[in-house]
């Protein structure tokens, strides 16, 4: 019986180890999904695709966007909003001639998830070529996005960002 207790203890702890890992690994998974979620909508912002970056959203009036640079803060609440927002403001005020005008790179990425909402924060490293020759703007912002996840998978709920390189200027 002595002998039995030591090797029922090491089948136990083995089977706890095993059963731990799972969920560690799921959430890699899920972590993973995340990011692509959120190369997706960079991805549709540089190429100023309003379906794509709207087709990174939860469409629900709950969502929001909220971001400040050295000029001020602009807050916008609701899916339609957002889509007013992105049809209004970003196709016309960048103009981008060429594919690949903008590069939008995601850095340090800090990646929470607690089953169907997570969290990720990160950098995003921008370069912009301008219509001026030879001209290339670069800059870095700081982002918070939550997320839901839905039956489509992974989805942004909110955004806050804050364009770093705007007080270096």
């Amino acid at each position: 019986m002595g002998k039995k207790l030591p090797i029922g203890l090491i089948i136990s702890a083995l089977l706890l180890i095993i059963t731990c890992q799972e969920p560690a690994m799921g959430q890699d998974k899920e972590k993973e999904a995340i990011k692509t979620t959120i190369d997706g909508i960079l991805d549709a912002h540089a190429r100023s695709d309003a379906d794509a970056w709207l087709g990174q959203w939860v469409q629900e009036p709950y969502v929001f966007i909220s971001a400040a640079d050295k000029k001020g803060h602009f807050y916008h609440k609701g899916f339609d909003s957002l889509s007013e927002l992105y049809h209004g403001f970003w196709p016309d005020s960048v103009k981008i001639d060429e594919p690949a005008a903008l590069k939008l790179k995601p850095v340090d990425f800090e990646i929470q998830v607690a089953d169907r909402l997570a969290r990720a924060v990160f950098y995003i490293e921008w370069s912009f070529k301008s219509e001026q020759p030879d001209t290339v703007y670069h800059w870095k912002s700081f982002e918070n996005y939550s997320l839901e996840k839905q039956a489509d998978g992974w989805k942004v709920a909110a955004i806050s960002a804050v364009n770093l390189s705007s007080y270096e200027e």
